[in-house]
C-alpha cells in the first residue's frame, strides 16, 4: 500500500521514534512482501463472495493480531471473532477457523522493524551500484562522452563534487540519509564503441533501455559488453583498483544483485514482468507541448481593463442619469437645457456622458440634481481611477494564442481548435504505446505523425514549425521548456535559433546571444513564439527503481524508507529544485515600447466619432440651406412639429430674411404686440440680410449706441450755438424710462414757465 501510514520503525535501529501505531508489514515466502493498512483492510473486507472474504479475513487477522509466526490461542481467536463478526455474516466460526489455520500456515511474517534480512533496517552499511542514464531533470552528468573516466567507472562523477545531479540522484541521497545504505553510479558506455572512438555512445547513455541491458549483461553473465569496475554488482563500497581506462568486469567478484537502474522508469506492466520494481517515488503523467504566438493586439485593446459587463453597466448608468436629470431640471427648471422634448433627451444624454468623463457640460440648479451630479462624479472618480492604473499594463500586454488546447483537438471534429492539418511529434516507446493504444481507435480522423529521436527533437520541431505539438513526461518537458528554449533564447518575438548557413543546419547547443560566428545566423521561425505545456496531464504513471529478478534483491526494503520521505515531503521538495515555474524568456525585450498596434484602435474609435460629428455637422449644413431656400415650408413644418411657443427659441438657426407670411400669420397675431409686429415689417439693411438672427441683434444693438452717442453730440452742437449750457445733470435716458417720463414732463413744466415770465418781461 502506498496510503499515508503504511511505514514505521523503531527509534534505536534508525534514531527516530517509533510511530503511534505503525502496521504490520509482512513477508510472504516465495512471492515478495505485503503490506496493509486499515483503510486497505476496509476495502478488501468488502468482498462479495464467501471464499473472497475468508481470505480478506485471513489477512486481516495476520496483519493485525499475528506478531510473529506463532498460531492464535483461543483466546485470541474468539476476540477476533468478536471484532470482525459484523464483516463475515455469511461465514460460519469453523469455517473462518479453517480459512486462518490456512493462511497462517503457509505465511512467514517480519516486521518491518525487526532483524531480518528483508526490512529497512538491513540496509545500513549496505552498497548498492545505481546504473543511470542521462534524462533531465531526473538524471544530469558532466562529460558524457565518458572522455576520461568512461562510464564513471573510476567514480569521477559523484553527487558530493556537484558531477552528478537530479531529481532521481536527490531521491537516492534521501533514501541513504534515512537508511545508511551507500550508493555508486555509473552509465552506460559500450566497451566496442569506446574503444573505436575514444568516446561513450552519444544516444545510448540517454536510454532506459541501454541502462537495463547493462544491468542485465552484468547479472546474468556477460559483463565484456559495458564499461565498469570488476566488482559491479557486487556490493563493493569503493571503485575496483584494478581497473583500466574501460576494463570490463570479467573476473573478481560475482554479482550478487546489489544494484538496480535509476531515472525516469515508467511503472509498466512489461517492466514489473521483467524486473521486481519498487513502488512509485514520484507519480507524473504526460503532457502535451505546442508553441504560443503573439496575438496582435485588438481594436478595442483600450477596453480590456475593464470586462465588457462593466462597459454594458457604465452604458446603462449614463442613460439612467440622463433620465433622471432630465426628470429633474428638465422643462423649465434649468434654463440651460432646451424645452423641446428632443433637444432635452439628447442634452441631458450628453450632460451625463461628459458627467461620466469628468467634465460637466452644465451647472445643476435643484437639490435633486445637484445630488445626482454629486454621485456621478464619484463614480467617475474611482472608475478613473481603476481604468488608467490598469491601462498601461493592458495596452504594454502581449497576449499569446495556440495552435490547439489539448490532445482533443488530435482526436475530435469538434474540438475548439481541431484542423487537419495538425502534426503529431513521437519520440519514445511509452508515448507510442499511448497513441496506439489511446488514440488511435479514438481519432475521427487520421492524424498525422512524424518521428523524433528523442523529446529534445521532438520539441525542437515543435519550435522550427515541422510539428504542431508533442507530448511526454510532464517534469522532462518543464525542465527542457525551461533550460533548453527559454533559458537559451529559443522564444519570444525577439529571440530565435542560430542556424549554419555552410552546413544548412540549426545549431540547438548555441544560445540566442552566442549565435556570433561569421557562418552562423539568428534565425527567426515561421511563426515566433515560444513553447507552452498545454492542457490537463494525460496517462498517469509513476517512476520506480528496477532491481534484477534473477537474483535475491531487497528491493521491498527500498519501499518502506520511500514511502517515508514521500510522507515527509522531502520528494516534493526535491521536485521544486529541480523545476522552475513560468520561467522567462531570455531574448525579451529589455524595455517594453507601446506601439501603435496596441492602440490603433483607440484612434479608430476616436476617429469613428469625429466622422459621425462631421456627418452631423453636414446634415445641420444642409438643412440651413434647405431652410433658405425652402423657408416657407420648412418652417411651417418646423412650428407644426414643436408647437409655436418654441419656433421663437428655435429660430436662431434661421437665417434673418426668413420672415415667412405664414410664420409670422401663426406666431405674431397672438403672441407678439401690434406695435412690434409693425416694427417687425421694417426691412434690415443689405449687409445684413442673410445673417443669424443673433447675429443681427448684436449689430442692431451696437448701431444704436452709435446713434445714441451721434445724437448727444448734436444737442451739445445745439445748445452751444443758442449760447445755452447743456445740462450735465440731466437725467439718462434709461432713467426716464425707470420714472415713467415723470422727470421729463417736471422739465417741460419748468421750461414753460420759464418761456412765459421771459415773454411777461
Amino acid at each position: 500500500s502506498t496510503r499515508r501510514g503504511a511505514v514505521g520503525w523503531e527509534g534505536d535501529a534508525m534514531g527516530r521514534e517509533k510511530a503511534d501505531n505503525p502496521p504490520l508489514v509482512r513477508h510472504i515466502s516465495g512471492r515478495g512482501r505485503l503490506a496493509l493498512t486499515r483503510p486497505a483492510i476496509v476495502r478488501i473486507t468488502s468482498f462479495a463472495s464467501k471464499a473472497a472474504r475468508a481470505v480478506a479475513l485471513c489477512l486481516v487477522v495476520a496483519a493485525l493480531v499475528v506478531p510473529s509466526a506463532a498460531k492464535l490461542s483461543e483466546a485470541d481467536f474468539s476476540k477476533v471473532l468478536a471484532k470482525f463478526r459484523h464483516v463475515a455474516k455469511d461465514l460460519s466460526e469453523e469455517q473462518l477457523r479453517q480459512a486462518i489455520t490456512q493462511v497462517t500456515d503457509i505465511i512467514q511474517w517480519d516486521s518491518p522493524d525487526s532483524v531480518s534480512s528483508n526490512s529497512a533496517d538491513s540496509l545500513v552499511g549496505q552498497s548498492y551500484d545505481v546504473i543511470l542514464y542521462y534524462i533531465p531533470p531526473f538524471v544530469k552528468f558532466e562529460d558524457r562522452d565518458g572522455l576520461a573516466d568512461p562510464g564513471n567507472a573510476l567514480q569521477s562523477r559523484t553527487p558530493a563534487n556537484g558531477k552528478i545531479s537530479g531529481i532521481a540522484i536527490d531521491v537516492l541521497m534521501a533514501l541513504a540519509a534515512e537508511s545508511g545504505v551507500n550508493f555508486r553510479f555509473f552509465f552506460p558506455c559500450r566497451k566496442e564503441i569506446y574503444d573505436a572512438d575514444m568516446k561513450c555512445g552519444g544516444d545510448e547513455i540517454n536510454s532506459h533501455e541501454v541502462a537495463l541491458e547493462m544491468m542485465d549483461s552484468v547479472t546474468l553473465g556477460d559483463p565484456a559488453v559495458f564499461c565498469g569496475p570488476q566488482n559491479i554488482c557486487g556490493g563493493a563500497a569503493a571503485p575496483d583498483p584494478m581497473v583500466g581506462v574501460c576494463a570490463s568486469p570479467t573476473d573478481g567478484t560475482t554479482p550478487t544483485g546489489k544494484c538496480f537502474v535509476a531515472g525516469a522508469l515508467k511503472i509498466s506492466p512489461e517492466l514489473l514482468e521483467n524486473y521486481y520494481v519498487t513502488m512509485s517515488y514520484m507519480e507524473k503523467g504526460f503532457v502535451l507541448v505546442t508553441k504560443a504566438s503573439q496575438l496582435s493586439p485588438g481594436l478595442f485593446a483600450f477596453g480590456d481593463p475593464l470586462a465588457p459587463g462593466v462597459w454594458v453597466l457604465l452604458f446603462v448608468e449614463v442613460l439612467v442619469a440622463a433620465g433622471c436629470l432630465m426628470l429633474v431640471e428638465g422643462y423649465g427648471d434649468n434654463e440651460a437645457l432646451p424645452l423641446n422634448p428632443w433637444g432635452l433627451i439628447s442634452d441631458c444624454i450628453y450632460w451625463s456622458v461628459t458627467l461620466l468623463l469628468g467634465v460637466a457640460d452644465k451647472q445643476p440648479t435643484t437639490d435633486g440634481g445637484r445630488t445626482i451630479v454629486i454621485g456621478m462624479l464619484f463614480l467617475t472618480m474611482l472608475m478613473r481611477a481603476v481604468y488608467t492604473g490598469s491601462l498601461n499594463t493592458v495596452l504594454m500586454s502581449t497576449p499569446t494564442v495556440t495552435p490547439l488546447l489539448s490532445k482533443s483537438d488530435f482526436l475530435y471534429k469538434n474540438a475548439p481548435s481541431y484542423s487537419k492539418k495538425h502534426v503529431l511529434c513521437m519520440s519514445s516507446k511509452s508515448t507510442w504505446e499511448y497513441y496506439d493504444n489511446f488514440m488511435v481507435p479514438v481519432a475521427e480522423n487520421e492524424i498525422q505523425v512524424i518521428n523524433g529521436t528523442d523529446i529534445n527533437d521532438c520539441m525542437w520541431k515543435v519550435y522550427t514549425d515541422e510539428a504542431t505539438a508533442t507530448f511526454f513526461d510532464a517534469p522532462v518537458v518543464a525542465w527542457r521548456t525551461a533550460n533548453t528554449f527559454q533559458q537559451k533564447g529559443h522564444c519570444g518575438t525577439e529571440g530565435g535559433y542560430c542556424w549554419d548557413s555552410e552546413n544548412k543546419t540549426v545549431l540547438r547547443g548555441v544560445s540566442w546571444n552566442q549565435c556570433t560566428e561569421d557562418k552562423w545566423k539568428l534565425r527567426s521561425p515561421d511563426t515566433p513564439g515560444s513553447l507552452m505545456m498545454v492542457g490537463e496531464t494525460f496517462a498517469s504513471f509513476g517512476y520506480g527503481l528496477a532491481f534484477p529478478k534473477n537474483l535475491g534483491s531487497d528491493y521491498m526494503a527500498f519501499n518502506q524508507i520511500i514511502q517515508f520521505i514521500k510522507e515527509a515531503g522531502i520528494i516534493d521538495n526535491i521536485e521544486d529544485k529541480h523545476i522552475a515555474d513560468n520561467p522567462e524568456c531570455a531574448a525579451s525585450a529589455a524595455a517594453v515600447q507601446l506601439t501603435i498596434a496596441n492602440i490603433n484602435g483607440l484612434f479608430i474609435f476616436t476617429g469613428v466619432f469625429v466622422f459621425i460629428g462631421v456627418v452631423i455637422a453636414f446634415v445641420e449644413r444642409f438643412i440651413g440651406v434647405f431652410v433658405k431656400l425652402c423657408p416657407c415650408s420648412c418652417c411651417t413644418s418646423l412650428a407644426a412639429a414643436i408647437g409655436a411657443a418654441e419656433v421663437e427659441a428655435d429660430h436662431d438657426s434661421l437665417s434673418c430674411e426668413s420672415t415667412d407670411d405664414d410664420l409670422k400669420r401663426e406666431v405674431t397675431p397672438q403672441e407678439v404686440e401690434p406695435e412690434v409686429a409693425e416694427e417687425a415689417e421694417i426691412e434690415l439693411p443689405e449687409d445684413l440680410v442673410g445673417a443669424k438672427t443673433s447675429e443681427c441683434l448684436i449689430e442692431l444693438e451696437v448701431r444704436l449706441e452709435r446713434i445714441e452717442e451721434q445724437l448727444e453730440t448734436l444737442v451739445h452742437s445745439f445748445a452751444d450755438a443758442l449760447g445755452e449750457p447743456y445740462p450735465e445733470d440731466a437725467p439718462a435716458v434709461d432713467d426716464v424710462e425707470e420714472n415713467g417720463g415723470e422727470g421729463a414732463e417736471e422739465e417741460e413744466e419748468d421750461d414753460e414757465d420759464e418761456d412765459e415770465e421771459k415773454k411777461g418781461g
